[in-house]
Formats: C-alpha cells, sequence, structure tokens
C-alpha cells in the first residue's frame, strides 16, 4: 500500500507504462520471431527482385497500410501515456474543490525555505508566527503546502510521497497530499542553493488523528516540534 495519496497516483501511472512497455515488447519480439523463421533464407532461395545493387537506386519496400496501422497504433499508445501523465499532474497540482470552502476542512500549512534548513507554519501563518523545523501530519487528512522562500530558490521534495515543488522567492507553489500510513519521511531540497546544500533535509512525520491532536494543542504556540 502506498504511504500516500500521491504516491499511489505515481505508482498507478508507473505501472501503466510498465504494463504497456512488457506488452509492446512481447508483441515486436513474437513479430520479429515469426518472421525470422518465415522469411529465413534457405540453400535455395534465390536473390529477391529488389535486393540492393551498387549504382541502383532501391525499389520502393512496404505498403500504405502497414504504415498507417503503425502509426495509428502508435498514436493510440501515446496518446493514452500522455493523457494519463497529465492527468496525475493536474491531481497533484491542483488543490481539491472541497478544500476551498469555509471552513476548510483541510489543513492548511505554510513551508518556508531558507539556506539551510525548512520551517513550517501552522494554520496559513507566516515567518511572523512560531514556526516547526519538522512537518507533522495526521493521517487521513489532506494537507496542503504552500511553499516558498525567503533568499534563493530552493526546492521541497517529499521522496517517498513522489511530490516535489520549488519554493521561490516572492512566489508561492502550492502542492497537496492525504497520508494513509503513519511513519517517517525524508523531505530534502533538491535545487543547489549553496555550498550546505547536502544538509538542508528534514522529516515529515505522519501521526493518527489522535497523536497530532494532543501534540498540536500542545505545541502549535510555541517554537520547535
Amino acid at each position: 500500500m502506498a504511504v500516500s495519496n500521491t504516491a499511489d497516483l505515481f505508482f498507478q501511472l508507473w505501472n501503466t507504462f510498465l504494463f504497456l512497455g512488457i506488452v509492446i515488447g512481447a508483441v515486436v519480439f513474437a513479430v520479429m520471431g515469426f518472421l525470422l523463421v518465415k522469411y529465413r533464407a534457405k540453400d535455395s532461395t534465390p536473390e529477391p527482385e529488389d535486393v540492393p545493387v551498387m549504382g541502383r537506386l532501391p525499389a520502393h519496400r512496404g505498403h500504405v497500410r502497414t504504415l498507417l496501422v503503425s502509426v495509428t497504433l502508435s498514436t493510440i499508445i501515446l496518446s493514452v501515456l500522455i493523457f494519463g501523465t497529465f492527468s496525475v499532474i493536474d491531481q497533484i497540482s491542483s488543490v481539491p474543490p472541497q478544500c476551498n470552502v469555509t471552513p476548510s476542512p483541510c489543513m492548511r500549512i505554510n513551508a518556508v525555505g531558507e539556506r539551510f534548513f525548512w520551517t513550517f507554519y501552522y494554520n496559513g501563518t507566516g515567518t511572523g508566527a512560531a514556526g516547526h523545523p519538522v512537518l507533522r501530519v495526521p493521517t487521513g487528512k489532506t494537507v496542503i503546502l504552500d511553499v516558498t522562500s525567503v533568499d534563493v530558490v530552493h526546492n521541497l521534495t517529499i521522496i517517498e510521497y513522489k511530490i516535489k515543488t520549488d519554493a521561490v522567492p516572492g512566489r508561492t507553489n502550492t502542492i497537496w497530499f492525504n497520508s494513509t500510513e503513519t511513519g517517517t519521511f525524508r523531505i530534502q531540497c533538491f535545487e543547489l542553493c549553496g555550498n550546505q546544500h547536502w544538509t538542508m533535509y528534514t522529516s515529515l512525520f505522519a501521526m493518527d488523528p489522535t497523536s497530532f491532536a494532543n501534540w498540536f494543542r500542545t505545541n502549535n504556540n510555541v517554537t520547535g516540534a
């Protein structure tokens, strides 16, 4: 089972690519094997009439029907992959409509990048409020991350959740997810942002709702996590 809805979407898309790749590969090798056996040369086989000859233009080979079938199948397969990819990207990039009502059933958190650490502010509060160096979220609840930076361009990536977005000064990029399993997951900057870029990582703690509520009630108004 995937650890978040976004990871689940990623693996569904991956499985689609994998399935089509295996099927197409099997068909191609089967056709190649059939043609090699059927049209293999024998000692008694005469040279084909259209065999290439030095100094003579090669004769036209193939059929329009074969070309049309090949182009049509390739178009269908690529369309499925392109549509599936953009569908997943759109789902991950677009905040669910149910989160846009007031009061919202979703949790909104500001994620701020600064060389070389991350700070998370709950309830949509900004840098003037108490921040937390790690991200804690409850399972089963939609979490929206509004990501920005106060200095240079960073990139917030939650590796196991298969999501990432740039943290750009003066701009807010949004990603969202729903944790389906408790555990500790790695958050890392994937944009070279300075000589200590490699140290810019933290953790996401996915907690059961009761444990998160107790932590949130105790720690949301103090610095630290």
